[in-house]
């Protein structure tokens, strides 16, 4: 039990860190590409000028909470599979 748990652990800090280096170097990519176009970011500015919107528009989870819960959920999702496979093993 206790080395399902260090492996489960282990598992979802790779998923962790790998799920944010995507998302990091997506980020990075489309910085890096970006090309801005003054003619037809212009045309857009009426509209943008036009449009308020009142209140706060944020998510309902905080990064350190997304982050816990993707942590939890491949820990079940690593567990739930070791627990299949040893069902699996032992018929």
């Amino acid at each position: 039990m206790k080395k399902t748990v260090i492996q489960s652990v282990i598992f979802s800090v790779i998923v962790t860190v790998c799920y944010y280096a995507v998302h990091i170097g997506a980020g990075m990519y489309q910085t890096m590409t970006y090309v801005p176009n003054i003619v037809t970011q212009y045309e857009s500015a009426h509209t943008l000028q036009s449009e308020v919107s009142f209140g706060a528009s944020a998510s309902s989870l905080t990064e350190a909470q997304r982050a816990l819960l993707l942590a939890a959920a491949s820990m079940l999702v690593f567990a739930g599979g070791k627990l299949l496979y040893l069902r699996i093993k032992m018929r």
